[in-house]
């Protein structure tokens, strides 16, 4: 602290009323009388408040500020640079500058801190609940108590799957000047998405079971060249596969027998095991279970989109795993240079260095301490859920002033020229509170305004949703319509088809039977013909008479008639020589 502050000082410890002796208190401190009485006065400000003056927000705001950043990662919703930087244009009414946000997370160290992240399902957040928590503590231990498990017969079981040829994300070095030409500015990685699946069991006294390996085959066999680096002599695991790569009903069973009751019956005699382990399907079978319960093994299901949380496999070992064997795969390709890739058969080697990396005594200890679990501490995990909120001024409080955060300048001089003096300590917490209740407004105002225009934006899209909707029943109206008429018009045309085929086949009836007709008066003309000429009679010869006698021929003829009938009663044409 300087002399002047020093001085100020002074005179700020003054009883209210008492008049300050300027020359004195400048005499005392060293300091000039007028320099001292002009900065008392508000006069003149230090170069701190005048470089603070040429601030976007004046402190009290960037307080208010963090204030209000911690209140949405307390709700996890951590804000980027962006949304800083749009929250100070909004308090100050004016665009905030590019970097504004660096330089204010960098005054403000102390409470801010800028790291990368991932997201998180809002499944798991909501998950995230003391009661819940402390529901499954409770139940947990007491059982715990009842059956008295000891912490080298507690495990936690569940899978961990890879995409062999994939790397994490990681820091490199590059050239400057190619990177800053952006010729290269990542790594180039295998790329092999085959996937392999690892079940771990660790146990509450450090130590962890055998790793189990499923491997994605299509055939459901394992073939001899995947295990090509694997020595039973030096390594243990244990190999299966499954057409998807991930665990199923029978793995998850033949893990049950074959590894966990294996490996942990002989340590445990007679005691009780607890297992720890996720909803997953392949855990909660029926055969799963009634293993479990014919040979004193407890099991304990987490709650849901939980693990990230409670299960000590997801909280210390698989990040490290994934981190080692992204490393050995690193180190795989740097050796290769590109040259070779990676495949099923490298998989084993560098699984089981990451392995051995990664699950220590002294991090699987940790995972379970961590998760509350052993030793038992469900404070480990409900602490967090403790922290009381910061008490915030009442929204009664608000000023009715008609200037804005915005406008804190103008809040100060006014301030200066209303209240004597501006260093008495009732005086600077009226300022703060001043700035302190208009950024609260504001950002409240940001905070209602989002809202509005997030319901703005959903009405509209529900109202555009009912326009499309409608416009698409009356479409389906039209076009059922449409169709209706169409189908009529068919029906139509082949009822009027139907009719042109009756009345053809009738036409074609009749020219049938015409012709049949024909035919037959055809066929039975000829058949008279011919039986005239079947019939045709020699005329008897008549016996010879005297010459005297004459003979009647016209009563000879006359009597010819009657043989125009045949025998058949049919009619016979005679021939013209029989008429005369």
């Amino acid at each position: 602290m300087g002399d002047i502050e020093a001085a100020l000082e002074a005179l700020k410890s003054l009883d209210i009323g008492e008049k300050p002796n300027y020359a004195e208190i400048a005499r005392k401190y060293g300091v000039e009388r007028t320099t001292l009485s002009r900065r008392h006065r508000g006069v003149t400000r230090s170069t701190t408040e005048k470089y603070q003056n040429h601030q976007l927000l004046n402190p009290t705001q960037e307080s208010e500020l963090v204030k209000y950043i911690g209140g949405l990662c307390a709700r996890g919703l951590p804000p980027t640079r962006q949304m800083i930087r749009n929250f100070a244009s909004q308090i100050a009414g004016k665009e905030a500058g590019k970097n504004w946000a660096d330089r204010f997370i960098k005054r403000h160290s102390l409470d801010l801190v800028s790291k990368w992240t991932s997201g998180i399902d809002s499944t798991r957040k909501r998950a995230d609940s003391a009661f819940k928590y402390s529901l499954y503590f409770e139940l947990l231990l007491r059982k715990m108590e009842q059956y008295k498990i000891e912490p080298q017969h507690i495990y936690n079981m569940d899978e961990k799957g890879f995409l062999i040829g994939i790397l994490n994300k990681m820091k490199r070095v590059f050239s400057r000047i190619q990177y800053d030409k952006g010729k290269i500015k990542s790594m180039v990685q295998d790329g092999n998405r085959e996937w392999i699946t690892t079940i771990a069991c660790i146990c509450a006294d450090g130590t962890s079971l055998t790793p189990a390996l499923i491997y994605q085959a299509a055939s459901g066999r394992i073939q001899d060249t995947w295990l090509q680096d694997f020595d039973p002599k030096e390594h243990k695991a244990f190999f299966t596969s499954s057409p998807s790569g991930w665990t199923n009903n029978d793995i998850g069973l033949a893990w049950l027998k074959q590894v966990f009751d294996r490996e942990t019956k002989a340590k445990a005699k007679r005691s009780y095991r607890l297992l720890i382990l996720d909803g997953h399907g392949s855990h909660v079978t029926m055969d799963f279970i009634k293993y479990c319960d014919d040979n004193k093994i407890l099991l304990a299901i987490l709650p849901p989109h939980s693990t990230h949380t409670l299960q000590p496999l997801d909280v210390c070992l698989f990040g490290p795993l994934a981190t080692a064997y992204s490393s050995e795969l690193s180190t795989f390709m740097d050796k290769c240079q590109g040259l070779s890739s990676i495949t099923k058969r490298d998989f084993f080697r560098l699984f089981y260095s990451a392995w051995h990396a990664s699950f220590k005594e002294k991090t699987i200890l940790k995972a379970f301490k961590t998760t509350g679990i052993s030793p038992p501490d469900p404070q480990a995990i409900l602490k967090r859920f403790n922290v009381e909120d910061e008490e915030r001024p009442s929204s009664s409080e608000s000023t009715t002033s008609v200037l804005s955060a915005s406008d804190w300048r103008k809040i100060e001089r006014l301030l200066r020229q209303t209240v004597e003096d501006i260093y008495d300590s009732r005086a600077s917490k009226l300022s703060h509170t001043i700035h302190a209740i208009s950024v609260q407004k504001t950002l409240l105002q940001h905070k209602v305004q989002a809202a509005r225009d997030r319901q703005e934006q959903k009405d509209a899209e529900e109202k555009a949703m009912q326009l499309q909707k409608d416009e698409d029943t009356k479409h389906k109206k039209e076009k059922k319509k449409e169709k209706a008429l169409l189908l009529e018009e068919r029906r139509r045309a082949r009822v009027a088809a139907r009719e042109a085929r009756e009345l053809e086949k009738q036409k074609k009836a009749i020219e049938r039977e015409e012709v049949k007709i024909a035919r037959q008066a055809e066929r039975q003309l000829k058949e008279d013909i011919k039986l005239s000429k079947k019939g045709k009679r020699k005329a008897p010869r008549l016996p010879k008479e005297p010459e005297c006698i004459d003979v009647d021929i016209s009563s000879t003829i006359d009597e010819v008639p009657s043989m125009s009938r045949s025998r058949l009663g049919r009619k016979i044409k005679l021939p013209e020589r029989y008429l005369n």
